[in-house]
Order: C-alpha cells, then sequence, then structure tokens
C-alpha cells in the first residue's frame, strides 16, 4: 500500500459517517463471533486511524481454539467474508461487504454502494490475493459454498437473507458504537487486567463481557472512566451500575455496568468484569503463549507465581479462614 498519513494520536478519536460507522460495527461483530483465544482482545492488536479517517485493523498473527491454533486469514475469511451455502438461504460473513484490494499484508473491505472502506493488515507476508484464491476453491469444493465477496452487486442469496432477516441493529442504529469501540479497542487490554474478552450483541445493546483473575485487581473504575471521559471516549454516559466486588471478598464476582449515549442514540453498551477463580489458567496462559502474547501482559493477568493453577494464594486462604472461623 501507498505511504500512510495518520490522524494526529494527540487528538481525541474522530466518529465515523454513518455508511463508515455501519461498515466498522459489521467487521468487529464478526471478528469478535468467533471466541478464539488471543493476545489481544478479538483478534485485534491495534487500530490506526488514516488522515482520511479510515480505519487499518492489525490483527493477531493467529488465535487459539480447539486444541491448536487458527491464523487471523482464515478466521477474516470464515467470520468477515460473505459466502453462502448452495442449498441453503443463509448467508454467513458480513452481507454487503467486498474485498477491493489485496497485496501482501493488507486486505481493503467495502461496503457495497458506498465509499466507506476498513483495511485489514496482518503480520504474515503471504500474498492476500493468493490466500482467497485457495480460499474460494476450499469453499465451494470442499464446503459446497459460493464466496460472494467478489461480486459487483448484492446477490440474490444475500437479498433473501435480509428480506428474511433484515440487518441487525447492531449494524445499523447500533452501528455507532460498534464503530466507536472498534477505534478505542486498546482501552480494554490497556487499562483493565482481564486475561479474557468476550463481545456479543443483543437487540438493544453491546455487550463486553471480561474475566480477570481473583488475585489480580480488577480496576474497573479505570476502564469506565476511559470510556466515558468527555475528550477521549465514546460520547457514553454512565446510566447505571451493579458492583459487588471488594477487596476482601472471599467468593467470584460481577460487577456490571451499563452506559448510554449522552445525546440519547439508540443502543446500550453493557460492561460486565467478572472477578473470579479458575481451574484452568494454568492451559490459558500456555495456549496464549502459543499464539505470541507476550509474557509482560501475560505476567500482569497470569501470574505464574500465585493461583494459577486455581488455588487461593495465600491472602485469599487467610480471609477464608477468618471468614468460616467467625461462622
Amino acid at each position: 500500500m501507498k505511504t500512510e498519513l495518520m490522524i494526529d494520536p494527540r487528538k481525541p478519536i474522530p466518529a465515523a459517517s454513518d455508511h463508515q460507522a455501519q461498515l466498522e460495527a459489521m467487521v468487529l461483530r464478526q471478528l469478535a463471533d468467533r471466541r478464539l483465544r488471543s493476545p489481544h482482545p478479538f483478534g485485534i492488536a491495534r487500530v490506526r486511524l488514516l488522515a482520511d479517517n479510515t480505519p487499518i485493523i492489525h490483527l493477531d498473527s493467529h488465535g487459539w481454539a480447539f486444541e491448536k491454533k487458527y491464523s487471523s486469514r482464515l478466521t477474516v475469511s470464515e467470520t468477515v467474508l460473505p459466502h453462502a451455502q448452495l442449498d441453503v438461504e443463509e448467508v454467513y460473513g458480513a452481507i454487503g461487504l467486498r474485498v477491493t484490494a489485496a497485496d501482501e499484508r493488507d486486505m481493503i473491505v467495502q461496503l457495497l454502494g458506498t465509499n466507506a472502506k476498513v483495511i485489514l493488515r496482518t503480520k504474515e507476508r503471504t500474498a492476500w490475493t493468493e490466500y482467497l484464491r485457495i480460499r474460494r476453491e476450499k469453499l465451494f469444493h470442499e464446503h459446497g459454498c459460493i464466496p460472494l465477496w467478489e461480486e459487483p452487486s448484492l446477490t440474490a442469496h444475500e437479498r433473501r437473507h435480509l428480506d428474511r432477516h433484515g440487518r441487525h441493529p447492531a449494524e445499523t442504529d447500533m452501528a455507532w458504537l460498534g464503530s466507536a469501540l472498534l477505534r478505542r479497542i486498546a482501552v480494554l487490554r490497556t487499562f483493565g487486567n482481564a486475561y479474557s474478552f468476550r463481545l456479543w450483541t443483543n437487540f438493544e445493546d453491546w455487550v463486553i463481557e471480561t474475566s480477570t483473575r481473583r488475585d489480580v485487581p480488577l480496576n474497573h473504575s479505570e476502564l469506565m472512566a476511559w470510556f466515558t471521559d468527555p475528550r477521549w471516549g465514546a460520547e457514553l454516559r454512565l446510566q447505571s451500575e451493579h458492583c459487588e466486588c471488594r477487596a476482601d471478598s472471599l467468593f467470584d464476582t460481577c460487577c456490571r455496568f451499563n452506559l448510554a449515549h449522552k445525546g440519547g442514540e439508540p443502543g446500550g453498551l453493557q460492561m460486565r468484569f467478572h472477578h473470579e477463580r479458575h481451574s484452568d489458567t494454568i492451559d490459558y496462559r500456555q495456549e496464549l503463549e502459543a499464539v505470541g502474547t507476550e509474557a509482560k501482559w501475560l505476567d500482569r493477568v497470569l501470574p505464574l507465581e500465585a493461583g494459577a493453577d486455581g488455588i487461593e494464594t495465600p491472602a485469599l486462604k487467610e480471609l477464608r479462614r477468618r471468614y468460616f472461623a467467625r461462622q
């Protein structure tokens, strides 16, 4: 791709236009749907904005699921790029999304009938064009599917799908929030201590759920402050909260915050923070290590020296002893 002129990172993150927000919300929703264990939330290492407000989504090279690694290219081709089964009126991926250019690392996707575009960038240096050619052949011959990502207009499969199901509100009225979250995705990892992230949508909200180990500080207040910050945040205000975490709590907790748009736009954000003990965090850490997660972050969110196998830390053991001694 040509030389990139970036938006000044010292200035507030600009909002996307209507169609641009729709495309960004579609891409985030599809990437999060795969639910891989990745070095970064939803396999997105970072997002940078070009001077024309186009986002470059830097993808992790791999994610982990079902005891093996999956490349980001496979994740994108399976979840983001639209394809349809021959004998079923069902379209998988983002309806109306099209690949308009590709090279060694970058693939540009656009929303049909608009100027909205997103650049998906991988760490691997294998030509996207060759990968997509192989993917097309495998889809057709092995899965009985038709690739739709290069069709010049909306296909009959896509029209039937939309006639039957319509577009999800997350891709229409609530797209502003999906775009805002994508552009601020680094906040989750930078200011939080969670080791696991999940994202989904219902007909009223975007929902982000995180898991933090009991022997690691939860610090959800910092995240809430960032999301609602008048300069750097996403035009959100705190609507309600249910916080049950305490420093001396012996049990798993879940704190929930509901945020809404300051100006009354449709849709809201639910943030759910689980603070819990897990018996599988050793495996979780090993899987994250296998897909290239840096040790410094793992030592912060999944430290080896205490509680990694789900056994209580000495401090928690003492709290539990004192608690039951009073009963």
